[in-house]
């Protein structure tokens, strides 16, 4: 069946009391992040580009647009726009119309979820896109899957949000994942096997990361020599501990804030090893540099080094819309979209359950990093990235168990 997509944008307030809401309807021609003519309205969509046959698939997307994640929200509504975009650029015929309604969370769990409930009782979504943070992400999920509804989440990689049942699908790799991905560099592309694992106390983000990069480190020859915990009290006493034990890498799953003042005085204690982080380390990217070195590294869903023709065009035609360059959140939530247009392309139906049998049967599905598939919790399987930080990226293949 051939299949096409109508670009249909609209923006609602977060006021869920207003009786009327700001809707904005971009034009199937125009760019999908261009200025376009706010107009009040009751809440119906003009669909006039559709033609008579043609089917709608309504998509509710909720990101914070305002409050103190408005910045992540911005930055992935832009990823969704320029998919809707290409997805349009790239359609034949007119058959299936895929409609966004999207939504400001103002960043909170407790507004996520009235407004993941409005848009499928008021609205009738077939299926939510969102949020960011993983309390609302679990709010949005536990409404998609009482409704019955599909659910793709886009950037958050808490493993359990996917567990909320049968509707809930994820774009992004778990943190589980990420953690199997340091290990595999680890041993496979560094050659070490001895390591360390260094927690800082209070972060409860590195659990699954732990129990991840441990598992699969030994399962394939390494040993983890200690773990050690630390805080800003005795950070120079356990660090002269890891010192004493000469680890050849050391896990250290915390914020970029705090690898830097780790790492800058391990190197002080002459530490050797290479020190392994996860995404938000990728701050030094945009200028704020943990530390001038070539031996540590960091893994991430998303590389702006990739030279594949999906991510150059998506790279130019971001920088066209929005004046910078994209972050993971943008290309994570780029690919929630073509994981639902696959799903509409191969049921060639916006009806529930082919929607649904159709993403849980995805495989090799054609991603802005290379072919996606689902494992059995919904979760995405695909290519994932170790960056250095001096700026050199490594490929880690999709790792299945």
């Amino acid at each position: 069946m051939r299949i096409s997509v109508l670009l249909l944008l609209a923006l609602l307030t977060t006021q869920m009391a207003s009786a009327t809401n700001d809707l904005v309807a971009i034009a199937p021609n125009q760019a999908s992040t261009a200025t376009a003519t706010k107009t009040q309205t009751t809440g119906t969509i003009n669909t006039t580009q559709a033609n008579q046959t043609t089917k709608r698939l309504r998509v509710g997307v909720i990101y914070p647009l305002t409050g103190s994640l408005a910045k992540y929200g911005k930055e992935a509504l832009a990823g969704v726009e320029l998919a809707l975009e290409h997805i349009m650029r790239d359609a034949q015929g007119h058959n299936i119309a895929i409609e966004l309604l999207v939504r400001d969370n103002a960043s909170s769990a407790k507004l996520a979820a009235s407004i993941a409930m409005e848009l499928i009782t008021k609205h009738h979504v077939q299926a939510l896109i969102g949020a960011v943070s993983s309390a609302a992400t679990l709010e949005v999920a536990k409404v998609a899957q009482e409704k019955q509804k599909i659910h793709i989440i886009p950037i958050s990689s808490a493993a359990a949000i996917t567990k909320m049942g049968s509707h809930v699908f994820r774009s992004c790799v778990t943190d589980d994942y990420l953690g199997k991905v340091l290990a595999k560099f680890a041993v496979s592309n560094l050659q070490k096997r001895r390591a360390t694992i260094l927690l800082e106390e209070g972060f409860s983000y590195q659990e699954v990361v732990v129990a991840s990069f441990r598992r699969y480190f030994q399962e394939h020859g390494g040993t983890v020599i200690e773990q050690l915990s630390f805080n800003h009290t005795n950070k120079t006493k356990i660090l002269r501990l890891l010192a004493a034990k000469s680890p050849e890498v050391v896990l250290l799953p915390s914020t970029y804030r705090v690898a830097r003042d780790v790492i800058s005085q391990a190197q002080r204690l002459k530490v050797q090893a290479s020190f392994l982080g996860i995404g938000d380390w990728q701050i030094k990217q945009r200028g704020a540099s943990i530390v001038s070195d070539s031996m540590h590294y960091y893994a991430s869903h998303f590389s702006a080094g990739d030279t594949s023709a999906s991510v150059i065009k998506f790279l130019t035609d971001f920088k066209l819309a929005t004046g910078r360059e994209p972050s993971e959140f943008a290309a994570m939530s780029y690919d929630a979209l073509l994981m639902l247009n696959n799903a509409v392309q191969r049921a060639g139906s916006v009806r529930s359950f082919p929607l649904l049998a159709n993403l849980s049967r995805l495989r090799n599905s054609a991603g802005l990093l290379g072919k996606t598939s689902v494992d059995r919790d919904r979760n995405a399987i695909k290519p994932a990235y170790v960056f250095g930080l001096d700026g050199t990226s490594h490929y880690v293949d999709p790792i299945w168990r």
